[in-house]
């Protein structure tokens, strides 16, 4: 079992936790907001301190804590000669990041005396491993180590936070780069387009190697790979990586993996981008098409298409959002505002608009 101690405490400044531990400095008028405090106060390091009656976490008491005997670990973990803890404390978004949570978690099944830090919320003692104050069964202590954020292993197994990873040797698994990762068996993906981080997932077999190309894109003498996604139809040996989103070969487009129908990839160019506030687009062009994506642009004229930001587009002809054209917009005076607004993102003479529809006039 764990035990939870929550604290709100409002309108404080931001902080961060600072990682390691500190020797003890002087005694200290002040800690984390708490004033006039004991002659006997030690700061143990910038997160924890303690007098003669009380530990604290910050300006958090730590109730069950032995002072006499208690030491900071590190940011978060300390422990006396009874108990393993782990503090923390976040903003709460319910009222808009200006009040603070403080949990001081008592590890029930940790071990004082064997308990140890390891890197990256990752702690171990002899029975068990912690992350971020979570237990779990580790087959082997003697070999487990913390090889990276979010991940642990021993000589059997991997461990994406405190889960184990089935199926991925723990012997050979080991990390390329701050993307990918791989065992005796297969390489991985490890942090994947538009998450944080992500458990690792397979990308192919390692019996043919696996070359790097920028980020999400890799390839081996047969396929190439967005992420872990085998995109079909595509030559290895002449494949172009275009952006993050894009890559071509001599015959074909694809987006994301997926095949841009009717794509000319002689011609395929994607627009450039003159304030970055603004870059949200998803076109690009070949000498008989606008595409929106996956999808042409009916009667869009690519001569003379000319990329605005926020998924708004013009040529000679008509305004477009995304794939749509907008009516009975001036086209000589339609502009997208730096930023978006309660007023909208773009304005023409007449009116402004927000998402490709007019706004109501006040």
């Amino acid at each position: 079992m764990i035990k939870y101690l929550i604290v709100v405490m409002g309108f404080l400044n931001f902080f961060r936790c600072a990682p390691g531990t500190q020797k003890p400095s002087s005694t200290k008028s002040s800690f984390h907001g708490m004033e006039n405090l004991s002659v006997e106060f030690i700061a143990l390091n910038d997160n924890f301190g303690k007098d003669k009656e009380q530990v604290f976490f910050k300006n958090y008491p730590l109730t069950e804590a032995d002072p006499t005997s208690f030491i900071a670990l590190d940011a978060n973990y300390g422990k006396d000669k009874n108990a393993v803890f782990y503090c923390f404390d976040r903003r709460e978004s319910q009222t808009y990041f200006t009040t603070r949570k403080g949990s001081i978690i008592k590890l029930d099944l940790a071990d004082p005396s064997s308990f140890k830090v390891l890197q990256n919320g990752y702690g171990m003692d002899k029975n068990y491993g912690y992350y971020e104050g979570k237990s779990f069964k580790i087959k082997d202590p003697e070999s487990f180590i913390c090889i990276g954020p979010f991940m642990a292993k021993d000589r059997f197994q991997v461990y994406y936070e405190d889960t184990i990873l089935e199926k991925i040797d723990g012997n050979s698994f080991e990390l390329i780069n701050s993307f990918y990762a791989k065992d005796h068996k297969n390489y991985y993906i490890y942090n994947y387009p538009g998450l944080e981080h992500s458990t690792p997932r397979i990308i192919a077999n390692t019996s043919d190697e696996l070359i790097l190309l920028d980020y999400p894109y890799s390839k081996n003498k047969q396929y190439v790979f967005y992420a872990d996604q085998r995109i079909d139809g595509i030559d290895p040996e002449h494949c172009i990586i275009l952006n993050s989103s894009y890559v071509k070969d001599d015959q074909h487009v694809f987006l994301m993996g997926k095949l841009i129908p009717n794509a000319d990839a002689a011609s395929f160019t994607l627009p450039e981008l003159d304030n970055e506030a603004t870059n949200t687009s998803s076109y690009s062009l070949d000498h008989n098409h606008v595409f929106f994506g996956l999808q042409i642009i009916d009667k869009a004229d690519p001569k003379s298409f000319e990329f605005l930001g926020y998924d708004y587009g013009k040529d000679k002809n008509n305004v477009y959002f995304k794939n749509k054209p907008i009516q009975n917009v001036d086209l000589a005076t339609f502009k997208v505002n730096n930023y978006r607004t309660d007023e909208g993102d773009a304005i023409d003479k007449n009116s402004s608009f927000n998402l490709g529809k007019r706004m109501k006039k006040n």
